[in-house]
């Protein structure tokens, strides 16, 4: 843009911002600074949703679609009407996304500016008719000046029934916002109120318009209560139906070709078309989840509800409450659990380790007679759950440790398949990226095809302690900080402690002794890996645990075998 065109732009009343395909901000217009309420250098080359969290722009960069007249609420309270386009060249390419918009405010101190009232009619009509909050203006006498459409929707009033009449007599409104701002010459703000015939709750917002201190009238915003309790029932519609549909994953769904993960979805298949429990185990991130998801999409309860529960974060003194549920004493009513919630579908309890053993031995009672007692209730009532079960942590140490109950534990095992972690699987890494490349892609706008081939040996030859969770973080991280243009993952991009965790392996010798067994050998290679990697961290312990990928009590426990010591 040259200096003439960035002159006229920088002059025109309504705020504009213009951003690049990265979502960061490239443009914005002296207006648009004083709307926003920031200044120049803390919008300029900065993401767009970082600085205004409730943008829509970067929506529109994603779909190419424009959207027109939207009422966005800004943080610094104010409300804007905006307009959003996507910038695309004659050859088709996306070159990013731009928004024009102004202030409904604007109104107010459009009508400040001009004294006659029939001119402010025919200024702000376009603006007022574009908004979607209810407005009406009045002169300095009550009689109705001007309104919108989304007035005329919200009272059933057309302009014939109200422009050039007093507002009050035709709305029969118990309270007149437009006379008490006309009489105060003050604005008045979250006023309730009841309009019309139909007796419709409102909240009215009124400003009076003073032009060089001369009262010529008043501004009203009203805003339809029912309409909050409306969409807070859609939004919890919503959320159940996301909520569902995050729960419908099939065996299809489960990438992966390996002869590991080939074994795991037979075995899978097999559970979900039995109704015995099932315990689902492996280490952190190998999507234990997911296949939990795929057993209850595939089995009879495919049509009624799966209930997640995280057991991480349940409350140690709650936790007979959230699962069986809660009996109130006088007007307190029955509070459903878990159980109860999941009856007739399915219950995932996820590290299920967690749940103390007193506890245990209560769900074991639950799955041998299929009822559960609420708290503080003397009865018990008959439920119809499938349990699936996930954990983390090797539960038959746990029943030596006595942290984990024996019966309770022969019971889940009955029904039990083990995720390989994907060190163990590295044959599904590339299918696996593909399809994370392409989730990533629509997440952040990208074009990215591809790993070379440098980086995709590094990403073979990394340990994954934290496995598919781990991965998707990789990739999400490298992807961040690519230039928009380019398509290939390159080794560069990928996160420095991976390709550090590489080297370090790489670097170490590796002398074969044929006089010792496999075991002395790989525990020798051990030893010197872990002393190379403590050393170059500087003998920092919580750093070499993190970098081999174990755990620091591990660490402790292989250092004492060893009798590695700092130098």
């Amino acid at each position: 843009m040259n200096y003439l065109q960035e002159q006229v732009v920088n002059h025109l009343p309504q705020g504009i911002v213009v951003i690049k395909t990265d979502e960061t901000i490239t443009f914005v217009n002296h207006r648009a600074i004083e709307i926003l309420e920031l200044t120049n250098q803390q919008l300029i080359n900065q993401p767009l949703t970082k600085v205004i969290e409730t943008a829509k722009l970067p929506f529109v960069l994603r779909t190419r679609k424009k959207q027109i007249n939207q009422t966005v609420r800004l943080h610094n309270g104010k409300t804007i009407i905006s307009s959003r386009i996507p910038l695309i060249d004659e050859s088709n390419n996306l070159k990013g996304a731009m928004a024009f918009f102004y202030e409904v405010t604007d109104v107010v101190r459009l009508a400040e500016q001009v004294t006659n009232l029939k001119e402010i009619e025919k200024t702000l009509k376009t603006i007022v008719d574009a908004s979607e909050v209810a407005t009406t203006i009045v002169d300095e006498h009550g009689r109705g000046v001007l309104i919108n459409s989304a007035y005329t929707k919200l009272t059933g009033l057309s302009k014939k029934t109200v422009i050039g009449k007093p507002v009050d007599k035709e709305l029969q409104i118990e309270y007149d916002i437009q006379q008490k701002v006309l009489q105060s010459r003050r604005s008045i703000h979250g006023v309730q109120m009841k309009i019309g015939q139909s007796n419709t709750q409102i909240v009215a917002n009124g400003s009076p318009i003073l032009v060089d201190g001369k009262l010529k009238g008043s501004v009203a915003l009203l805003h339809d209560v029912s309409k909050v309790d409306e969409v807070e029932t859609e939004l919890s519609k919503a959320k159940e139906l996301i909520r569902h549909l995050e729960l419908t994953y099939s065996f299809e769904d489960i990438i992966g070709n390996s002869s590991a993960m080939q074994l795991t979805k037979e075995q899978a298949k097999v559970a979900a078309i039995t109704s015995t429990p099932v315990l689902i185990r492996g280490e952190p991130g190998t999507e234990k989840e997911l296949v939990a998801h795929a057993i209850h999409h595939e089995s009879e309860r495919k049509y009624q509800k799966m209930i997640g529960v995280d057991c991480t974060v349940m409350s140690e003194d709650e936790w007979e409450k959230q699962l069986f549920g809660y009996q109130g004493v006088g007007a307190l009513r029955h509070q459903p659990g878990y159980f109860e919630q999941a009856n007739n579908g399915t219950l995932l309890l996820n590290e299920i380790d967690k749940i103390p053993i007193l506890l245990q031995l209560k769900l074991l009672r639950v799955i041998q007679n299929n009822q559960i007692q609420p708290v503080n209730s003397n009865a018990t009532l008959p439920i119809n759950v499938r349990l699936i079960m996930t954990t983390s942590i090797n539960l038959e140490k746990a029943m030596i440790d006595k942290s984990f109950d024996k019966d309770f534990y022969y019971v889940l095992n009955q029904m039990s398949l083990s995720l390989p972690p994907l060190r163990e699987r590295i044959t599904d890494l590339e299918p696996l990226m593909q399809v994370m490349l392409r989730r990533l892609n629509r997440h952040f706008g990208k074009h990215i095809y591809a790993v070379a081939s440098e980086a995709l040996e590094v990403l073979k030859s990394y340990s994954w302690p934290k496995n598919i969770r781990e991965l998707e973080h990789v990739l999400r991280t490298a992807m961040v900080y690519m230039d928009p243009h380019r398509k290939v993952i390159q080794k560069r991009d990928l996160p420095l402690e991976v390709c550090k965790s590489v080297e370090l392996v790489d670097e170490q010798p590796f002398n074969y002794n044929q006089s010792q067994t496999l075991q002395q050998t790989m525990e020798l290679y051990e030893k010197q890996v872990i002393q190379s990697t403590f050393a170059s961290l500087d003998y920092n312990k919580t750093k070499t645990a993190e970098l081999l990928g174990i755990s620091i009590r591990n660490l402790y426990y292989k250092m004492q075998k060893y009798k590695i010591e700092a130098k």
